[in-house]
């Protein structure tokens, strides 16, 4: 099973976003942008990632009535986006409009679950995840202890957040390392703050995408 890398770019300066994109592109599947990013860069942040030729994961969680969430993501179809977040909690008609949009132009949806900073409960995880699955969803985000029981029930792949090289204390709950996520089942790591706050960022990327190569 491949495991994929996608490196969370939560950045608010657009020369370091930039300087870090360029740094760590040939170890990272796929970039992740988020609010901090587009709130700060704006839509360069995308058109940046877009032009060096690699892949979005935008996260921007979704949650608003269905029109507008499908409206919003045809708006970025100029983009070179592969997956977007909606919050699973919206419900059936919010997933189903963001899949048909999506798919339009060629984006994937991830739906999620309970965020890694929360106490997640297994019932409610895999609950939000059929539904997902049943509204047309390709992936889902819980965190990596989970991913093993979803894969059970579904056929949905799983991001994990949260991952993290060594046992430093931070918002996400249930931090694992690559390894351990991929051997849980996990199809996509998602790694940030050890990468863009490293003070050598290629060296760290290099480090973790052997990680799950091996």
């Amino acid at each position: 099973m491949k495991t994929y890398f996608a490196l969370a770019l939560d950045i608010n300066e657009k020369e370091r976003f930039q300087k870090i994109v360029d740094e760590t592109k040939e170890f990272v599947d796929i970039f992740k942008v988020g609010p901090i990013s587009i709130f700060s860069i704006g839509l360069n942040a995308l058109k940046y990632i877009t032009d060096s030729g690699k892949e979005i994961f935008l996260d921007m969680k979704f949650f608003d009535i269905p029109s507008v969430v499908a409206r919003t993501i045809y708006s970025l179809k100029d983009f070179n986006i592969k997956i977007l977040t909606v919050h699973a909690s919206g419900g059936e008609e919010i997933i189903r409009s963001s899949v048909e949009s999506a798919q339009s132009i060629g984006i994937d949806i991830a739906a999620v679950t309970i965020l890694t900073s929360e106490n997640s409960d297994l019932e409610d995880v895999i609950r939000l995840s059929k539904t997902a699955e049943k509204c047309g969803a390709k992936w889902v985000v819980c965190q990596p202890q989970f991913a093993q029981y979803v894969k059970k029930e579904t056929g949905l792949k799983i991001i994990s957040p949260g991952i993290r090289l060594s046992d430093e204390k931070d918002d996400h709950k249930n931090p694992m390392s690559p390894a351990q996520a991929k051997a849980l089942g996990v199809d996509m790591i998602v790694v940030g703050r050890p990468v863009i706050l490293s003070p050598n960022p290629k060296e760290q990327a290099k480090k973790i995408k052997q990680m799950i190569e091996t």
